[in-house]
């Protein structure tokens, strides 16, 4: 498992492969930015 934020939405894109391509979209902008946004506030 790679430990860094690309290497997360790299692993959930490979999960969600095959679903409707909006939602891929929408849960990796939203990952990503919840992500960015915990690293931002340590």
């Amino acid at each position: 498992m790679d430990r860094t934020i690309e290497g997360y939405l790299a692993e959930l894109k490979g999960y969600l492969a095959g679903a409707d391509p909006a939602l891929v979209q929408d849960a990796l902008y939203d990952a990503e930015e919840y992500l960015r946004d915990a690293v931002t506030e340590r």
